[in-house]
């Protein structure tokens, strides 16, 4: 783990530890890093492009 946050914080990537190797885990980091960026979020234009149907 010491030697991932060295190679991230050199690269200039950001660094998330979970507490747990679990699911619950990875969704609450998502939701938090969601909240951080929802304004930046809400700035961007719609896209009418369909990923799922072309």
């Amino acid at each position: 783990m010491a030697t991932l946050k060295r190679v991230c914080e050199r690269h200039q990537v950001s660094w998330h530890p979970l507490r747990t190797a679990r699911l619950a885990s990875l969704v609450e980091l998502t939701m938090r890093l969601h909240e951080n960026a929802a304004p930046a979020l809400a700035a961007l234009p719609v896209s009418r492009f369909c990923l799922r149907h072309g």
